[in-house]
C-alpha cells in the first residue's frame, strides 16, 4: 500500500511539475510566457529598450534579478558585446563564438512581434550550457539587440601555438643537454 501511495505521489508531482521551457518570465514589462532552447534558468522582464548606457541601474537591477553575482557592471564592456550577438531566421539569437556553463544576456525586443507596445521589452537571462553553445532560438520575433554579462570559457591554444610551445621546450632542452665538455687530460 505504500509502495503504491508513493508511487501515486510521484506520478502527481511529475505531472504537476512544468518544465523549464515553459516558464513565465515577469517583471515590470508583465508575465508573458518566453520559451527558449535550451531552456533558461532564469527570465526577467522590463519595459522598454534598457540595453543603452543611459539605463545602466536598470541593467543591473535586470542581471541581479536573474541571478548575476558580481560588481555592478559598467556600460562600456556590455557595449562592446552589442557585436557577439546577430540574430538569424528571425527568432535564433546566434553567437560569434561559443558559450559554456553560466552566462547572462539581456535582449530587446520591439513591437515588430505583432503585440504592439506590450512588447517593447527587454529580457534578461540567466542561462546554464552544458555544451559550448552558438545560438539560442528565442521563438519570438521582433530582435532589436542584446548585451551580455557573460564569461567566455578560457581559450584553448591553437594546434599551431602548442607545436610552437613543444619545439621551444625541446630546443631548451636539447640545449640545457648539449653543454660543451671540458676535455680532461688523459695519461697515456
Amino acid at each position: 500500500m505504500k509502495l503504491l501511495l508513493a508511487t501515486a505521489a510521484a506520478a502527481a508531482a511529475l505531472l504537476s511539475a512544468s518544465p523549464a521551457s515553459a516558464a513565465v518570465c515577469t517583471g515590470t514589462a508583465g508575465a508573458l510566457p518566453y520559451q527558449t532552447n535550451p531552456n533558461y534558468v532564469d527570465c526577467e522582464a522590463l519595459a522598454g529598450n534598457v540595453n543603452g548606457g543611459a539605463f545602466i541601474a536598470q541593467i543591473n537591477a535586470g542581471f541581479d534579478a536573474v541571478g548575476y553575482v558580481g560588481p555592478d557592471l559598467t556600460w562600456s564592456p556590455l557595449d562592446d558585446t552589442k557585436d557577439f550577438f546577430a540574430i538569424t531566421n528571425g527568432d535564433i539569437l546566434q553567437f560569434d563564438s561559443a558559450l559554456l556553463g553560466q552566462q547572462f544576456i539581456a535582449v530587446h525586443f520591439g513591437s515588430a512581434g505583432g503585440g504592439g507596445g506590450a512588447y517593447n521589452q527587454t529580457l534578461f537571462f540567466q542561462f546554464n550550457f552544458a555544451n559550448p553553445t552558438t545560438q539560442v532560438d528565442l521563438n519570438r520575433m521582433g530582435f532589436s539587440n542584446a548585451i551580455g554579462a557573460f564569461s567566455t570559457p578560457p581559450a584553448v591554444p591553437e594546434p599551431a601555438t602548442w607545436a610552437m610551445m613543444l619545439m621551444g621546450f625541446g630546443t631548451a632542452g636539447f640545449a640545457l643537454r648539449r653543454r660543451r665538455q671540458t676535455a680532461l687530460p688523459q695519461l697515456a
